[in-house]
């Protein structure tokens, strides 16, 4: 089957939810009162089969139906007929047409059940909003919310739905790196949230904490703005959510974990939002992966985190080699080894190397590391020279010894050691 065939055959589109042919008739708000005319759903059928034949033809016959059929009373076979239309000229590239469609579609929302209409816009959202042509995508999310702006102004219920398509809306903007519009439209979504139910507005707090959890991280939030917005959330009602949305939620308590140097509860918490960005099928997923395995090592984690169900399929990527080479030169002790993995990610331009996480956490891995080498070599000696300590463990000068030594008395590492600093060794 050509990509043209899979694209426009009856399984493959219909902007995701074309179970609908079976089920629509259940959702429209009066068809339980109203039989469907074998005439009409044979008109239907019939100018979906003529796609097969000429698109061209299909359209017509299509426009042909939406003109006959009665909207108010044939709901089913007109909206589906408009889903086809738009179907059929985005196919074409008649961009144009499409939009006209996409507007009759939206204009029908009211005549069908809430949830169901929110899952359709969702799908369509979800289907449009990849067309390389962005003039295209900017206009749909105008021609949507235009329209339900006049539902609203109308007194027709749409809130649901009007914050449902801003948010992907921002989302889209984020992607597109057009900040200055998704800071405004955030603005505006925050405002119109405090004008709804309190049902509502608890069903989105936690989508719009997550919105703006995502544009601080873009514009280079402090580690107070992300503690403000983790509180936000662990305060926020309990709603059942994309575990998108709980993905980007559980990264910010991580980050904020992190930071603090709480690094087991940041380990939980990026675990968490590795499996809700896996769920939600996000390729933030990888990044997570790493931040995840950084704070294993921080916290000697018994758990690999490369070999977990959801995990061990990563080990094979070329991205995640490195990462992989240096936990085992730091659960070997292997300092040499270790700064060999460093040397090679920075020539070969691994980009995990200029990750500000990475760089933090990557720090603390160093003095861990040293601090355990440092640990076996006096527990397996009576005696050894500065010059050989400085020399194995990479260090400048005395004094960066003479302080990782000073950290082990205070943690009670070791026992029963005598600096000679004058002749510069250490006795056991």
């Amino acid at each position: 089957m050509s990509d043209a065939d899979e694209y426009l055959s009856e399984e493959s589109y219909e902007f995701e939810f074309e179970d609908e042919d079976l089920e629509i008739s259940e959702t429209v708000s009066h068809s339980h009162d109203t039989p469907v005319c074998f005439l009409q759903e044979q008109q239907y059928y019939h100018a979906k089969g003529l796609k097969d034949q000429s698109l061209d033809a299909a359209i017509k016959l299509f426009e042909q139906l939406v003109s006959n059929f009665k909207r108010d009373e044939d709901v089913e076979w007109v909206f589906k007929s408009y889903k086809q239309l738009a179907k059929v000229t985005f196919f074409q590239q008649r961009y144009a047409e499409t939009l006209r469609y996409i507007a009759h579609l939206i204009a029908m929302l009211p005549k069908l059940n809430g949830n169901y209409a929110e899952d359709s816009i969702n799908k369509l959202l979800l289907r449009y909003m990849t067309c390389p042509n962005r003039a295209f995508v900017s206009e749909m999310y105008d021609v949507i919310v235009n329209k339900l702006l006049d539902f609203l102004v109308s007194g027709v219920s749409g809130h649901r739905l009007w914050l449902r398509i801003n948010l992907n809306r921002f989302d889209n903007l984020l992607e597109d790196n057009d900040l200055g519009p998704a800071r405004s439209l955030l603005k505006v979504i925050k405002d119109q949230l405090e004008k709804i139910s309190e049902l509502t507005r608890n069903s989105f707090s936690l989508d719009v904490i997550a919105a703006e959890i995502e544009l601080s991280m873009r514009t280079g939030a402090d580690i107070a703005e992300l503690s403000q917005f983790h509180r936000r959330s662990l305060q926020a009602a309990s709603t059942i959510t994309h575990p998108r949305v709980m993905g980007i939620i559980r990264e910010c308590g991580a980050t904020v974990y992190f930071y603090r140097g709480q690094f087991e509860k940041a380990r939980l918490e990026f675990y968490e939002s590795f499996k809700n960005y896996d769920e939600a099928g996000s390729s933030t997923k990888k990044k997570i992966l790493k931040y995840l395995s950084l704070c294993s090592m921080l916290t000697d984690s018994e758990v690999n985190p490369f070999e977990s169900q959801e995990t061990q399929s990563y080990a094979q990527l070329p991205e995640y080699q490195n990462l992989i080479s240096l936990i085992s030169a730091y659960e070997s002790r292997d300092l040499d080894e270790y700064y060999g993995v460093i040397s090679n990610m920075t020539a070969t331009n691994d980009t995990l190397i200029q990750d500000i996480i990475f760089q933090v956490a990557e720090k603390h891995v160093r003095h861990d590391l040293k601090l355990k080498v440092l640990t076996n070599y006096l527990r397996a000696s009576k005696a050894v020279t500065y010059d050989y300590l400085i020399k194995r463990l990479g260090f400048k000068d005395d004094e960066d010894l003479e302080s990782l030594l000073l950290v082990m008395a205070n943690s009670g590492l070791v026992s029963d050691v005598t600096i000679n600093y004058v002749e510069r060794h250490i006795e056991v």
